[in-house]
C-alpha cells in the first residue's frame, strides 16, 4: 500500500489530503473447469490406454505428461489439458498496466525412474487447435497431438513456455510457473479462442512427470475508486468555503 497526497486549491487555500491506493491490485486465483490427460491412442470420446502403471514412484500426481523414443509406444505418449473460465475479465482488466496471468501447478515427481539420463523438458502452451472440447460430455476429449505431433515432430500448441527445462534434472517441487499473461490477453480481447492450456513433452525422448494442484493466478489492477471517492467527499468542503 502506498500513500500520496492529494492537493487541491481552494480559494488561496492549498489542501494536502491523502489517499490510498493498492500497488498489487486484486489477485484471483482461478481452478480448471476441466482437465484431463490424453494418450495418443486417445480420440475424441476416449482418453487412450493412459499406460503409467508401474514407473511411478509413490507418485500422488493427478495428471501426466510423458513421452517415448518411438512412435509406436501411442499408450506411454500423454499430455495433458486445463480449461479456464475467465469471462468475468474484461478487456480494461487485461490492457491495463500491471495485469498479468501466471499458470501454477505443484511437480510432484518424474516418472520413468530408470531414464535419469534423458534429458527432455516439461513444456507449457496454448491449445490452438480443434474447436474446443469437452471431457466431462465423454464425447469430446482433446487430442494428445494438439501439443506435439510424434508424427512430424512438430510443437502444435502456440505460446510455448518452458515449465521445467530438464525433467530428470529438476527436484520435486510446488508452485512451479510460467508467464501466460499474452495468451490470457488474447483470448479476453477475442484475439483467439480459448481452448486451454496443454502441458506436455516436445522432445521424442523417454521421459515422464506428474503434476497436481494447476491454477490460474490473475492479478488485476483496480481502478482509482479512492481517488474518486476523495473528490466527492471534498464537494461539501468546496461549497461551504464559496
Amino acid at each position: 500500500m502506498k500513500t500520496t497526497p492529494f492537493h487541491l486549491l481552494l480559494t488561496g487555500t492549498f489542501l494536502a489530503l491523502p489517499f490510498t491506493q493498492s500497488a498489487a491490485g486484486a489477485v484471483t486465483v482461478l481452478t480448471p473447469t476441466d482437465a484431463v490427460s490424453v494418450t495418443d491412442d486417445g480420440s475424441a470420446t476416449s482418453i487412450g490406454s493412459l499406460n503409467v502403471t508401474g514407473v511411478l514412484q509413490d507418485s500422488g500426481g493427478d495428471y501426466f505428461i510423458r513421452e517415448r523414443r518411438s512412435t509406436g509406444q501411442s499408450d506411454r505418449q500423454i499430455s495433458t489439458f486445463f480449461q479456464f473460465n475467465v469471462s468475468t475479465l474484461t478487456i480494461a482488466d487485461v490492457t491495463a498496466p500491471g495485469f498479468e496471468a501466471i499458470f501454477r501447478i505443484d511437480y510432484i515427481e518424474r516418472l520413468n525412474n530408470l531414464s535419469s539420463s534423458n534429458a527432455a523438458p516439461a513444456i507449457v502452451g496454448r491449445v490452438a487447435s480443434g474447436d474446443g472440447w469437452d471431457s466431462t460430455s465423454g464425447t469430446d476429449y482433446p487430442l494428445h497431438d494438439w501439443g506435439f505431433d510424434e508424427g512430424t515432430n512438430t510443437t502444435i500448441a502456440q505460446n510455448t513456455q518452458i515449465l521445467i527445462a530438464n525433467i530428470p534434472a529438476a527436484a520435486p517441487a510446488n508452485d512451479l510457473t510460467v508467464d501466460v499473461t499474452d495468451v490470457v490477453t488474447g483470448w479476453v480481447d477475442g484475439s483467439f479462442s480459448n481452448y486451454g492450456l496443454v502441458l506436455f513433452i516436445d522432445e521424442l525422448e523417454a521421459q515422464g512427470a506428474a503434476f497436481s494442484n494447476p491454477e490460474l493466478v490473475i492479478n488485476t489492477v483496480p481502478e482509482p475508486s479512492s481517488l474518486a471517492l476523495l473528490a466527492l467527499g471534498l464537494v461539501p468542503l468546496i461549497r461551504r468555503r464559496r
